[in-house]
């Protein structure tokens, strides 16, 4: 019984996430359709022919599907394969009578509103729901550089510049930079006595008994020598089941101190640190309106630039190697990491909710057939060759509408069994 509650649970958040994703991507293709005067036959969010809600308002169907698994607009005459169940012919009004122009046009807009999407959340979270403080954390002292000279040491956590509260990591990046060859005041915040375990036993007891929250717990692999360092236990915890004892030193701080270093950046404004992320305690910061709009569309681009990058390795490996990715999950994956991020709290989801949309924006650029991409290059492929034949004086379209159904049902097809093939990833690895 509790196995089936479970899996209730994350059913209905999985298919939340997914519905509203698909409902954003949808929504694109839905407008931009209805701005070139094309007759849309349906909007659905799921997918099947069972249809839990449907309600026809003018000469659209809106309706949501049982299988929780995306969403489709319909298009009259959208391919060569479709009956239109007897509708009567759009005329004009027919997806396969605009130009290629229209046609791309209605394409991309998919995508294009899940890239707005996950702009639009990420703006609702900088300026309105707030993000938590943060502030640098030292990673690396480089050797002889100007925070060497001042006294800086790894784990180091920079409080106040110049006697200013860092509470943002950007912000505390360009403090650093503004005071270029003058002295810098910085305040930091030191663990110090670290207790070193060698029983892997005693350790877990002492992060469940004696762990004091925000201490730094540094794990050190023996044979590298790399460490990385923690101050939540839980994280620590899930790290270190991932690691062999014998092959690992770990080591608590037990103290923590202040120090007040003076530091000269140089002239390009840099002390010769590498840093990352250092969350404070709970605060959450929320942002000016155009302060908060900068913030989000870096985030959109930085995100399709890096996701775009993974998408193209992917690929790459898969053709090579034809199996299922390690680093992409399927259904089950992303119904598993959705419940996760409800239970971890309302930024942690809303932050997946945007992951996830621009994932499924950028995915479908992919020149697959039935994808968006995919659907726009065999347009321009068509459009070129039917070109060429008017040319040569051809009275036929070597490549029809029928063609392109068949093509795209093809691609569709592709994805499907991609998507199987990840499913079973999946389940494999829940089972083990």
């Amino acid at each position: 019984m509790e196995f089936l509650l479970t899996l209730a649970y994350k059913l209905f958040w999985f298919s939340l996430v997914i519905g509203l994703v698909a409902f954003i991507h949808e929504l694109g293709h839905f407008v931009v359709a209805k701005w070139c005067d094309v007759r849309v036959d349906a909007f659905a969010i799921g997918m099947g022919s069972t249809k839990l809600i449907a309600k026809t308002v003018g000469e659209t169907e809106y309706s949501i599907r049982a299988l929780p698994i995306g969403g489709f607009v319909m298009l009259a005459q959208e391919d060569g394969l479709d009956p239109d169940d007897d509708k009567p012919d759009p005329g004009n009004r027919s997806f396969q009578r605009k130009n290629i122009f229209q046609k791309i046009a209605i394409l991309l807009a998919g995508p294009a509103m899940n890239l707005v999407g996950t702009f639009a959340i990420l703006a609702y979270i900088h300026h309105w729901h707030g993000l938590p403080a943060t502030t640098l954390q030292v990673v690396n002292v480089l050797k002889d550089a100007p925070a060497a000279t001042a006294g800086f040491q790894e784990n180091d956590v920079l409080l106040s510049i110049n006697k200013k509260k860092i509470e943002d990591f950007e912000q505390g990046r360009f403090l650093i930079s503004s005071f270029a060859t003058k002295d810098v005041e910085v305040e930091v915040q030191r663990r110090t006595n670290y207790k070193s375990f060698d029983d892997h036993a005693g350790l877990l007891n002492y992060l469940d008994k004696l762990y004091v929250d925000k201490s730094f717990i540094k794990i050190e692999t023996i044979k590298d020598k790399k460490s990385v360092v923690y101050d939540t236990k839980e994280v620590a915890l899930k790290h270190l089941e991932k690691l062999n004892p014998t092959e690992i030193k770990v080591s608590i701080s037990q103290d923590v101190e202040k120090k007040v270093l003076v530091v000269v950046p140089s002239k390009q404004g840099t002390i010769g640190i590498q840093i990352r992320p250092f969350f404070l305690d709970g605060k959450l910061i929320v942002y000016p309106f155009n302060d908060s709009v900068k913030r989000s569309f870096k985030s959109t681009i930085n995100w399709s630039t890096q996701f775009a990058g993974e998408l193209s390795n992917m690929f790459v490996n898969m053709i090579r190697n034809f199996k299922a990715p390690e680093n992409i999950g399927g259904p089950v994956a992303i119904a598993n990491v959705v419940s996760q991020s409800v239970e971890r709290g309302l930024l942690d989801f809303l932050f997946l909710v945007a992951k996830i949309s621009i994932s499924i924006g950028l995915f479908n650029l992919v020149p697959i057939p039935g994808l968006d991409g995919g659907r726009i290059m065999i347009i321009v492929v068509k459009d070129c060759i039917n070109k060429f034949g008017n040319v040569m004086g051809k009275q036929e379209d070597a490549f029809d509408d029928i063609i392109e159904g068949y093509v795209n049902l093809f691609g569709v097809l592709c994805v499907l069994s991609l998507i199987v093939l990840v499913t079973f990833k999946d389940i494999k690895e829940l089972l083990s």
